[in-house]
């Protein structure tokens, strides 16, 4: 992003010393809270501050619109994909969407320290750019308008009710295969895919701490996962499993750090717990997708 942003801020536009940016989630983390590769953009302190949980006024909107999904699209895939979500359909329209309640609810966008303006103009669309071919995105210096979007709930996953992914120390799980409920997710959450995706709960609280907390009893979207499929785990939260003494599987939700080549230790979020060395009785069972809200949950009757 500094390469890309010619060690710019993007809000301020101000000359930023290397290594001294923050990384921003141009749609808040609180809004949406999901690591997208094309929802990142390079940010001073004091932008990255000041911007918070707000979402950005229209000609921040615009210029994201033009270096992370027009100009550097691809360039943001090829170096991001191995290690976050890089899919710029899902973050374009995940802005839509965040765009468009915010409207509803009158919501201002932020500008600049202490300056903000009303979003309601976004919404009166006048044209339908965006909206027939989001793959193939052209900007159009006359657009001012935020892109509309249907959101809708499709896509059903599995959703393991008796499935507890420990937030603390491993835990047996009572987790049984033919015990399933469906639960329909809306298109936000991206593509998915019901026979890799699935839903669980959190236990414990030893993710729940920094920026983004998982908290006790969360809903949890992950991604299964397989020593064969799952690329690059350094600096992703996964879920390991191993099996105890009498032969249950016990599971565990912990962010992978590198330590050297081919060492791996488990971090968790909360600093009570200490970190743990990744052995040969464990195995990655899930990737951590996202936080799914409990107001997108709509069990299956």
């Amino acid at each position: 992003m500094f390469a890309i942003q010619n060690g710019n801020c993007f809000y301020c536009q101000k000359s930023i010393p290397e290594n001294k940016g923050e990384v921003d989630h141009f749609i808040p983390w609180a809004r949406y809270p999901s690591d997208l590769g094309h929802n990142f953009v390079l940010s001073c302190s004091a932008c990255n501050n000041n911007k918070r949980d707000h979402l950005a006024a229209k000609p921040h909107y615009r210029r994201w619109l033009n270096q992370n999904l027009t100009q550097h699209k691809t360039l943001i895939s090829n170096e991001l994909s191995s290690v976050f979500v890089c899919e710029s359909n899902r973050s374009l329209a995940v802005a839509s969407w965040a765009y468009e309640l915010a409207i509803q609810t009158g919501a201002q966008g932020w500008v600049s320290k202490g300056c903000f303006e009303p979003l309601q103009n976004y919404g009166q669309n006048n044209s339908n750019e965006f909206r027939e071919n989001p793959k193939n995105i052209e900007l159009n210096e006359n657009t001012n308008n935020i892109v509309s979007f249907p959101i809708k709930a499709k896509t059903e996953v599995p959703y393991f009710s008796d499935l507890r992914i420990a937030c603390g120390h491993f835990r047996t799980s009572e987790h049984e295969t033919d015990e399933v409920e469906k639960i329909t997710l809306p298109e936000k959450y991206g593509k998915l895919d019901s026979s890799k995706h699935f839903i669980a709960r959190a236990v414990g609280d030893s993710m729940d701490g920094g920026k983004y907390p998982i908290k006790d009893g969360d809903f949890l979207l992950m991604e299964h996962i397989t020593s064969n499929n799952a690329g690059s785990i350094s600096n992703q939260i996964v879920a390991i499993e191993r099996q105890d003494t009498s032969g249950d599987d016990q599971y565990l939700l912990r962010l992978v750090n590198k330590v050297r080549q081919g060492k791996y230790e488990l971090i968790a979020q909360n600093t009570n717990y200490a970190p743990m060395n990744i052995s040969e009785d464990m195995r990655t069972f899930a990737r951590f997708r996202s936080l799914v809200q409990s107001l997108d949950i709509n069990f299956r009757e």
